[in-house]
């Protein structure tokens, strides 16, 4: 606040810069210096007036009132802030106020206080207050910026209001409300897991009609090659003694006529010593039977005919392994051996339709059902020869790769247009004309390729033709 100045210090202050010699009427000159300082007097004693009364109002205010100068701090507080807090004003001012503000609100509050001295503006901040009992209120403090006449920043004056109430108020809202979402979280969250069973009884009855059609295709599948098996044990045992007796016979022959031919040399070296008639029909005999070319060929054929009842003996051996798709036991098999088997069985379909060119690598045995894995090698092969018009050609690929192999079966065909991509696998599905496939096959091929643990995928350009490759590991898990 103001204070009041003394005659002598008004005088110097009068004085100050001044000559004494410049100043011709001594008089008017002390005059008019105490003419002033009357008037400074009467504006302080208007001021300390007017402080009184701004003091005696601001006691009587139910609010608490407080005045801050900018360098002091908080110089004055109402009566009804030391009542509040039960403090002498010469223990709260300055920062000593801020003793009483709660712990958890002070850092707050202060950052609010600060901001708005720096900038000289109004503000509002919440913070809990110590009262004389030891309780604390919240207090709602609003702050108005204080200018002199000459516009310098003075300082802050401000009251705090009592909003105790109002935050038990809010407090209590905000408890019905927070038990309010808590309820409609449980009731969401209910809800939502209701929909979550729903959504997996859904998906386990999608699964098990999905895995129905499976059996049910595999059934079918199963009854097919049974009865293929049947027949072909059935014509394996009947084709298999007759065959047993011409290999047996061929090898007999074999040694007859090995006999005979080392007869007709012998007779050949005495042929010389013949005279007159009998040298001449022997001779005219063997230029008959092309003797020379006759024993020459002896030996291919027969060498002809053993691989060929060998190789009839092979593709009946191949059927039966083939057909035995009841064998349910998992065996360590080569892989490139077993589409040999496969392509030894389907030669018939294939010669007319491609060049098969096998790109075997060194593959290790792997744990698998074989005869399941032949089925799913005849239906891509017997596929993609469908798929090539006049004539094309197929590549198989094997190869060693992450832990199991890799069987890669190509075609020249026209191709899968791009939206059958996603859908070949789908039971029933085909786009072979009706009566010309069931849609099952490629199903079935791909239940018992995910029933080893591996995987089949496939890439396709209609005009070029399609790829289908297939992983399985070397041993699956149990």
């Amino acid at each position: 606040m103001h204070h009041i100045l003394g005659e002598d210090k008004a005088m110097m202050r009068m004085l100050e810069g001044r000559n004494a010699s410049q100043i011709e009427d001594r008089d008017a000159f002390l005059t008019h210096a105490l003419d002033q300082e009357i008037a400074e007097r009467n504006l302080l004693s208007a001021l300390r007036e007017s402080e009184s009364r701004f003091r005696s109002l601001a006691d009587q205010v139910p609010v608490l009132i407080w005045m801050e100068e900018e360098a002091r701090g908080r110089v004055f507080f109402n009566q009804t802030w030391l009542d509040f807090t039960g403090k002498r004003i010469e223990e709260i001012r300055g920062e000593g106020w801020k003793k009483d503000v709660h712990p958890e609100d002070l850092e707050h509050a202060d950052k609010t206080i600060s901001k708005a001295l720096s900038a000289r503006e109004h503000y509002t901040a919440e913070y809990r207050l110590k009262k004389q009992n030891g309780s604390y209120r919240w207090l709602l403090e609003t702050g108005v910026p204080r200018f002199l006449g000459s516009g310098e920043f003075s300082g802050h004056v401000g009251a705090c209001v009592d909003i105790t109430e109002r935050k038990k108020a809010e407090l209590i809202m905000k408890v019905a409300r927070d038990q309010l979402e808590k309820r409609v979280a449980e009731r969401t969250r209910e809800l939502n897991e209701a929909n979550a069973r729903l959504s997996r009884e859904k998906e386990e009855q999608l699964l098990l009609i999905r895995k129905l059609e499976e059996a049910q295709n595999q059934l079918l599948q199963s009854e097919k090659m049974a009865a293929i098996g049947q027949l072909a044990a059935g014509v394996a045992h009947e084709i298999n003694n007759p065959i047993g007796y011409v290999q047996s016979n061929l090898g007999t022959l074999k040694t007859y006529i090995e006999d005979i031919l080392k007869l007709v040399e012998a007779y050949e070296s005495v042929e010389p010593s013949l005279e007159g008639e009998n040298s001449a029909r022997i001779a005219k005999l063997k230029q008959e039977i092309d003797l020379d070319f006759l024993k020459g060929d002896l030996a291919s054929l027969l060498t002809e005919s053993r691989e060929g009842i060998s190789r009839v003996k092979g593709i009946v051996q191949d059927l039966r392994d083939f057909s035995h798709v009841d064998e349910s036991e998992w065996q360590w098999t080569d892989i490139n051996r077993n589409l040999d088997t496969t392509l030894n069985v389907i030669h018939n379909e294939l010669k007319y339709k491609a060049d098969v060119i096998r790109e075997y690598g060194s593959l290790p045995e792997i744990l698998c059902l074989p005869q399941q894995l032949s089925q799913v090698f005849m239906n891509l092969l017997v596929n993609a020869a469908h798929a090539i018009e006049g004539r094309g050609t197929i590549t198989i690929r094997t190869l060693a790769e992450n832990g199991g192999i890799v069987v890669k079966i190509s075609d020249t065909g026209c191709g899968i247009a791009q939206e059958n991509l996603n859908r070949i696998f789908e039971p029933f599905f085909t786009t072979k004309p009706v009566g010309k496939g069931t849609g099952l096959g490629l199903s079935l091929a791909r239940s018992i390729v995910e029933k080893h643990q591996g995987k089949m995928e496939v890439s396709s350009e209609p005009g070029r033709g399609t790829t289908f490759s297939i992983f399985l590991p070397l041993s699956p898990a149990e």
